[in-house]
């Protein structure tokens, strides 16, 4: 028998000693892999917004304040009394949850298919990054996917013994409880368990001597006839799963379908289109494999690991692994999508078809020959986990830097600026990261749109009143490039925009209310910037300036011929007297209102904006710098069809 399959074992360790401490070790894996970045990255809004729902009371969360169930808020709860509030201690009951999830996966296997899959199943569980990830996410994956496993393993246990005892019952409905109270994509798993074990019961061909039953003068034991052995058989089954539907359909039906009746607008029934099916598989079945930071050639490679997967259970006694994966990517491939259910998809609704994926391609291991089952397999998987694992540990990479953005915000704002969010999903992450440092309004999602402008507009002026400087916070979806609110468009027209910087799915821009009455006269330019662009005119409000202020200017630009592309322009402050640059803002002109190539022969523009001083600039003489140039190539435009690239405005002076 193979013990561990691809670790030599003779005359070093016993074999009884490697598969009593095997869960054990790809436990340790897990969890090693899990904890050093925990808290390197900052919350993104899903993760605040769990953080800000375990603060509301235990019955507002069992009431409803989501679309999702309330287990996994519960139980951050518990975590934040236990670990702490900081990202990393947030974070750690995933952490718990996930590294619970491989020794569930090994048990399954060695259910259905042996040792040798339990290993190898349980080796690309703990070292797959799409695992790792979320056990690093402090929302409800990590603990659904436990919950998910261990209903799995007590299934596998009774199709391996021909049933379950009374206290497997009782713990098949608390897991499969808390799978469904963890997430709603658990129920393929789940209702393919209630099918297996069902039919696992009606296959029972007796019962076996339970008694003299009917026979009243002790002779020998009678067997049920077929009708009672069916009812014998299914009562512990529909017991069970009574306790299952009745348990989670009284909060279902009770307390949540409100919720999710007024969060959800009415969507049409219905798969979605081939089309967006087929480009969600290829992205779901490679994040899948290689985790969610995925390259092109990921997809391909996915697909046919994917297949290889399914195809071991070719041979297999049992195939409920296959049926536990297809069930689960068929319910959301069929569910999520911007036509679906759910209006979006995401790999992460796949993880719960990880594990039985895993135990599939373990399967494919103990059935491949002797040779090649050694070793390929694991080389394999620890191939695809290797480079999985090598893209999620680049901490350059991070969802979201709203922690930065709070914080550069506080560290700039001026009293009396105002600060307003465009996207009030953004709320939860104020709570955690805030407060921000100037007096903050939130935009209702509901004024978005044209219809609501006059009314966003309204409560814009009401708060800000003649506030000197106003801080845009966008988030998400109100980050999209060229999206702008009405409250936007009326601050850029008003104002000089002076800095604007990206934080992951945000972007904070500021904005001077400055009125140019009184403020310098126009000086002329006319400097050509390539064959196309002209600036005819600049102004610079001001001569002298402290740290920490904006440096507010007028561009006036005239197309000379049609741009060929879009160009941005930069505008760089440096030293007089070395030339070294200390602060930059970049973008397209008009803030990209009108890109270069859209502009018409003999238009003129007027571009208002500015340039922070550092809040630490020594006293001295600056010069204002400016050019244009293509991105993403950085290739500049030459000056009046010279070798020079940029053009000196004028020099100011920074005092104290």
């Amino acid at each position: 028998m193979w013990c561990w399959g691809w670790v030599p074992s003779a005359g070093i360790i016993p074999p009884m000693s490697i598969r009593r401490f095997a869960p054990a070790f790809f436990c340790l894996l897990a969890f090693v892999l899990a904890v050093p970045l925990l808290g390197a990255r900052s919350l993104w809004g899903d993760e605040a917004f769990s953080v800000w729902a375990s603060r509301q009371s235990v019955f507002d969360l069992l009431r409803g304040i989501d679309a999702q169930p309330p287990l996994y808020h519960l139980a951050l709860k518990l975590g934040r009394a236990g670990f702490g509030e900081s990202v990393f201690a947030l974070r750690f009951v995933s952490v718990l949850c996930g590294v619970l999830i491989t020794p569930l996966v090994w048990r399954t296997a060695r259910s259905l298919a042996g040792t040798g899959a339990a290993n190898l199943a349980a080796l690309a569980t703990s070292a797959a990054a799409i695992v790792t990830y979320y056990q690093q996410e402090a929302r409800m994956y990590a603990l659904a996917a436990a919950f998910a496993c261990a209903a799995m393993a007590l299934t596998a246990r009774g199709l391996e013994r021909g049933e379950l005892r009374a206290r497997e019952w009782a713990a098949l409905v608390v897991v499969s409880l808390g799978a469904l109270f963890g997430h709603f994509f658990t129920l393929p798993i789940l209702a393919v368990n209630a099918v297996a074990l069902g039919m696992s019961a009606l296959r029972r061909k007796e019962i076996g001597n339970i008694g003299n039953i009917g026979n009243k003068e002790g002779g020998p034991a009678k067997k049920f006839p077929s009708l009672s052995l069916v009812a014998y058989s299914l009562f512990p089954w529909l017991l069970a799963h009574i306790a299952i539907a009745v348990g989670f359909g009284a909060w279902f039906f009770g307390l949540q379908w409100r919720v999710l009746t007024r969060a959800s607008p009415a969507r049409a029934a219905g798969l979605p289109p081939p089309g967006e099916i087929i480009d969600n598989v290829q992205r779901g079945v490679a994040g899948l494999i290689f985790g969610l930071k995925t390259e092109p050639w990921h997809a391909p490679v996915a697909l046919i690991l994917f297949a290889l997967a399914l195809f071991g259970v070719r041979f297999a006694r049992k195939k409920t692994a296959l049926v536990w994966v297809l069930a689960s990517c068929a319910f959301v491939f069929a569910t999520a999508s911007h036509s679906g259910i759910v209006p979006d998809f995401h790999p992460r609704y796949l993880l719960f078809a990880f594990a039985p994926l895993a135990i599939a391609a373990g399967e494919w291991c103990a059935d491949s020959p002797r040779g090649l089952r050694r070793w390929a397999p694991v080389l394999l998987v620890l191939a695809v986990a290797v480079v999985g694992q090598s893209a999620f540990f680049d901490s350059s990479w991070k969802k979201s830097r709203y922690d930065e953005l709070m914080h550069l915000l506080r560290e700039r704002a001026r009293p009396g600026d105002v600060a307003v969010l465009l996207n009030s999903d953004q709320f939860p992450l104020v709570d955690y990261y805030g407060p921000a440092g100037a007096s903050t309004w939130i935009l209702d999602n509901g004024l978005w749109g044209a219809a609501k402008e006059p009314e966003q507009l309204a409560q814009f002026d009401k708060f800000a009143g003649a506030a000197p400087r106003v801080w845009l916070v966008k988030y998400g979806w109100a980050s999209t490039p060229g999206l702008r609110s009405a409250i936007e468009q009326r601050t850029a027209a008003n104002g000089v925009r002076l800095y604007e910087g990206e934080f992951g799915d945000a972007v904070l821009t500021l904005y001077e209310r400055a009125d140019a009455a009184g403020a310098p006269p126009l000086q002329p330019a006319g400097v050509r910037f390539g064959d196309a662009i002209v600036l005819e005119s600049s102004r610079v409000r001001g001569a002298q300036f402290a740290p920490g202020d904006a440096i507010p200017l007028d561009l006036i630009w005239r197309a000379a011929a049609k741009p060929a592309a879009d160009y941005t322009v930069f505008v760089h402050l440096r030293r007089s007297d070395d030339g070294m640059q200390i602060a930059a803002n970049d973008s397209p002109p008009l803030n990209g209102a009108a890109p270069t190539s859209s502009w018409s022969t003999g238009q003129i523009f007027t571009d208002t904006r500015g340039v922070m001083a550092p809040a630490d600039a020594a006293p001295g003489k600056y010069v204002l710098v400016i050019g244009l140039y293509r991105y993403p190539s950085f290739e500049r435009l030459p000056v009046d069809g010279g070798v020079e690239t940029e053009y000196v405005l004028r020099e100011v002076e920074i005092v104290k």
